[in-house]
């Protein structure tokens, strides 16, 4: 799923989602917080990864 440019790249470039694969990670393995989603487009990718999760 296109999510378009953010923060998170320095350059611009257009990103996408991989709706199905979802990574769990615990809150301690992650150092830093890079960027964060609109919350207009992070509800968008909840909604269409929905029947990914079982």
């Amino acid at each position: 799923m296109d999510i378009g440019t953010g923060a998170w790249d320095r350059q611009g470039r257009p990103s996408e989602v991989r709706l199905n694969r979802l990574l769990t990670l615990p809150a301690d393995s992650i150092r830093r917080e890079g960027a964060a989603l609109d919350r207009d487009i992070f509800e968008s990718v909840v909604a269409a990864s929905a029947k990914y999760r079982h």
